[in-house]
């Protein structure tokens, strides 16, 4: 991914669910939904996709944000 969108929520919101609006943003701003969506760090393992959307983590980004994009084509 070269290129993204930053969203940022320092809510209580749920992880799955902050993950989720990001989404509903980046479909809004780019008409379709993101396949990856990078965090400072992931709480589970378990959590590996929210929704079809791959969450990694990235160590240079911020507490609160969250980097989406589309990886793949």
């Amino acid at each position: 991914m070269t290129s993204g969108f930053l969203w940022y929520d320092d809510s209580s919101t749920p992880l799955e669910e902050k993950v989720r609006q990001a989404a509903r943003g980046y479909q809004e701003k780019f008409g379709c939904w993101p396949t990856v969506c990078y965090v400072r760090a992931v709480p589970s393992r378990t959590m590996e996709q929210v929704d079809g959307i791959r969450v990694l983590t990235a160590a240079n980004l911020l507490p609160g944000y969250f980097w989406l994009g589309v990886v793949g084509e």
